[in-house]
């Protein structure tokens, strides 16, 4: 009789495959996504270490809770902190190459012919005078001149047809702005290494310079939006003109002047606002938020822009918006075909950039970065874009089924973290370091919510077994 076979070992299951069962169709898959990238990073005499800390930085953006910036990554990722250091502050690879394979990778996802490029700025408040491009300057987010460092941001908007949450937005290209003195300040530009061919530009444009990047990409979209910053300048707007790029731009409603057909004198867009009619105002449902609809009290006119009390050639749909305690004006051209709604519609698509900025600071650490140099501010802007376009595809594979929103982007960013834990855990294991398995481990354990396991005499119980740890508490 023949004997029966012996017990087969049972199969041990990988850590993400031991890790809580999820019901989000979008778990994460940071490894494919960072693999459009990896030929970029792959440049110069350390090209392999580069890929390498690229995928590790990458990792830890999204990862844990707590500072993004070099030191507590290196250390949450066991990395010697020199080498994190140089791959954002030395390592030779392109921050303007990622950024526009991270533009024709998700625009070719989500990119529609009623998307709009969004043109902003945004400072960061910092103390001392050492890091690239930081003055005294006005800081929007502070909403007053302060100590700070401030990007121009060029980002893709796409809105949704009816709910505005679940509108789609990434960052295209970011750059740090100069101003006229400290792109002249020569022992600036030396400790901060700002190359030389970079000189004072307005942030205006900036903008126009990062359009030009982005337009052979073919990225399909509608319009520019901007806000009064931007919109007010005349050579921004004739730049877009001039690119037969459709706009609906912010200005100051009391500096900027407009004549009304059959008028002989131009007026300010307030004045003009003022004796407006009310029969003129109209109260628009543009979308749906979590609260119920969406509406803006809004009168439109055409009329010729004026400057210096002459009229120019620009011509125009000239949109006021009529809120509590004021009213806004904004001018839309080239885009007559369009109804008062769908021109609203687009007004409030800019707001899209204002999410970017806040999810890149609240998920991804944007403002966190504590590096000095002109090089280390756009190698960590350019990998916070690449994480964020990998969050923004992970949040849209489920689409909002059965009519569900879309899951928010911090809800996406907590599931990444079971990837990161499962790495940890990884590491956990084959660590030969005490101490190092010991920090790994309390790292892990904290981001899957259980408490550090202690041995009798209340140190650390450590160990090499994985099953150990997914047990823990």
């Amino acid at each position: 009789m023949e004997s029966p076979p012996p017990p087969t070992e049972p199969k041990r299951l990988s850590l993400v495959d031991r890790l809580p069962e999820r019901d989000e169709p979008w778990y994460p898959a940071f490894d494919d996504h960072f693999r459009n990238f990896t030929d970029l990073f792959d440049q110069g005499s350390r090209s392999q270490s580069t890929v390498e800390q690229a995928r590790t930085y990458g990792l830890g953006l999204l990862s844990i809770e707590g500072r993004k910036s070099m030191e507590p990554i290196a250390e949450r990722t066991t990395t010697p902190y020199h080498r994190t250091q140089y791959f954002i502050t030395g390592a030779v690879w392109s921050p303007e190459a990622v950024q526009l394979r991270h533009t024709a990778i998700l625009a070719k996802m989500f990119a529609t012919e009623d998307g709009v490029f969004s043109l902003d700025d945004e400072g960061d408040p910092k103390k001392g005078n050492d890091s690239a491009g930081v003055t005294r300057q006005y800081c929007g987010n502070r909403g007053k001149e302060e100590n700070c460092q401030v990007g121009v941001c060029l980002s893709y908007i796409r809105p949704h047809p009816s709910r505005y949450a679940d509108m789609v937005s990434f960052g295209m290209a970011m750059r740090l702005y100069l101003n006229e003195a400290r792109a002249a300040d020569m022992d600036h530009r030396e400790r901060t290494h700002i190359p030389d061919e970079v000189e004072y530009e307005p942030k205006w444009q900036i903008g126009l310079d990062q359009i030009d990047r982005v337009l052979p990409l073919n990225v399909p979209h509608q319009a520019v939006v901007a806000d009064a910053d931007y919109g007010r300048v005349a050579d921004f707007r004739r730049g877009l003109r001039e690119r037969k790029e459709a706009y609906v731009l912010g200005v100051q409603p009391s500096q900027t002047q407009i004549l009304l057909e059959g008028e002989k004198e131009p007026r300010t867009c307030a004045e003009v606002a003022r004796t407006l009619p009310e029969s003129a105002w109209r109260k628009l449902t543009w979308s749906k938020g979590t609260k119920g609809d969406l509406v803006m009290e809004v009168a439109r006119v055409r009329a010729t822009v004026s400057e210096k009390g002459h009229p120019t050639t620009e011509e125009d749909w000239v949109l006021f918006e009529r809120r509590t305690n004021e009213t806004k004006a904004y001018l839309a051209w080239g885009l007559d075909g369009l109804s008062l709604r769908a021109q609203v519609r687009l007004v409030r698509a800019r707001w899209g950039i204002e999410l970017w900025f806040e999810h890149a600071k609240s998920e991804l650490g944007l403002d966190q970065f504590e590096g000095r140099s002109w090089p280390g501010w756009h190698h960590n802007v350019s990998m916070v874009m690449l994480d964020h376009g990998y969050l923004m595809i992970q949040r849209t594979k489920g689409k909002g089924k059965d009519g569900k929103p879309l899951p928010t982007l911090p809800a996406v960013k907590r599931a990444t973290e079971h990837r990161v834990v499962a790495e940890l855990m990884d590491r956990v294991i084959a660590d030969e370091d005490k101490g190092r398995r010991e920090k790994l481990a309390i790292t892990a354990l904290e981001v899957m919510g259980r408490p550090p396991k202690l041995t009798a005499d209340g140190h650390l119980f450590v160990s090499k077994d994985w099953r150990d740890y997914l047990d823990a508490g």
